[in-house]
């Protein structure tokens, strides 16, 4: 879906770690399409005021248990309470 969103604030990844005041942000499906000055020939399905708001970058989930890795497929056949509690 084309979504337009006017005038937020926009977090940006760069090394300066800067945040662009009041842009405008085109997205097209799942990608940015523009920052600042949008194409004319863009039409969104939807228009959002971004006044207020922060856009920022999506996050991922940073949490894991790397240990655990060790022990996969071990004692699979116990319910999880008991996999957990005596096992791990």
């Amino acid at each position: 879906m084309d979504i337009l969103i006017r005038g937020a604030d926009i977090l940006t990844l760069d090394p300066a770690g800067r945040i662009l005041r009041g842009c405008d942000l085109a997205i097209s499906g799942k990608a940015i399409l523009a920052i600042g000055r949008i194409p004319r020939s863009f039409k969104p399905r939807e228009t959002l005021s971004g006044r207020g708001r922060l856009v920022v970058p999506a996050f991922h989930n940073a949490h894991c248990h790397s240990p655990m890795t060790l022990v996969r497929g071990w004692a699979e056949d116990l319910p999880f309470d008991r996999w957990l509690n005596e096992r791990i």
